[in-house]
């Protein structure tokens, strides 16, 4: 299975996962993922303020941790980008945005961890990888239909790991197989050579 191919796969079973929790926070009512909510206007009204009489000001808003710059837009552009792509430009990105390390953003971290998991095998470091690009990225304060994604694309990073797991194990099981086979072809071997030995000293001795 080439990579775009992968990557459709691996965007489907996204797709149907957020179809089946409706219940989930920022899932609607027909099960689709939420799109981002509305950027709140400068003239809004502050959450906080402070209590008549009390002479003081409320505290500043803590500003919002960087996972909260998700948003499914971007999302859903980098989907659509992904699967567009050639395994050569997908290889490519992936190592453009390895190279940002510490650098990237909630997006980037998105963005590799879909490449590792839309590959045809994901090898068990690479699920492993996934995992640790997303952790943390379901923070309440993320775009709920963002949080939900990314909440899905941990349950599908945890499937292939263990998907990785099984296949490490059984090409372990096989190449022992393979060795036991080997090693029971030179015992048959060496037990037809010893017969013919056997039936020459026999055939020697005879008058």
């Amino acid at each position: 299975m080439n990579h775009s191919r992968r990557a459709v796969v691996v965007l489907g079973c996204l797709l149907a996962a957020c179809a089946r929790m409706p219940g989930a926070p920022g899932g609607s009512a027909s099960g689709t993922c939420a799109p981002a909510p509305a950027v709140r206007s400068a003239s809004a009204p502050r959450a906080a303020r402070a209590a008549p009489g009390s002479g003081t000001t409320a505290a500043p808003a803590a500003a919002p941790a960087a996972s909260s710059a998700l948003h499914m837009t971007p999302i859903g552009d980098m989907l659509r980008h992904v699967g567009a792509q050639t395994q050569a430009e997908a290889h490519s990105d992936e190592q453009r945005l390895r190279k940002l390390a510490a650098a990237r953003n909630a997006q980037q971290r998105v963005h590799l961890a879909y490449l590792l998991l839309a590959r045809a095998k994901p090898s068990v470091e690479q699920a492993n990888q996934a995992l640790d690009l997303l952790d943390g990225l379901d923070h309440p304060g993320v775009d709920p239909g963002a949080r939900q994604f990314v909440r899905v694309l941990q349950r599908l990073a945890r499937q292939t790991l263990g998907l990785a797991q099984l296949r490490t194990e059984l090409g372990r099981a096989s190449r022992q197989v393979a060795d036991l086979q080997d090693k029971i072809a030179q015992i048959k071997n060496l037990e037809v050579q010893l017969q013919d030995r056997r039936n020459q000293q026999g055939q020697g001795s005879s008058p």
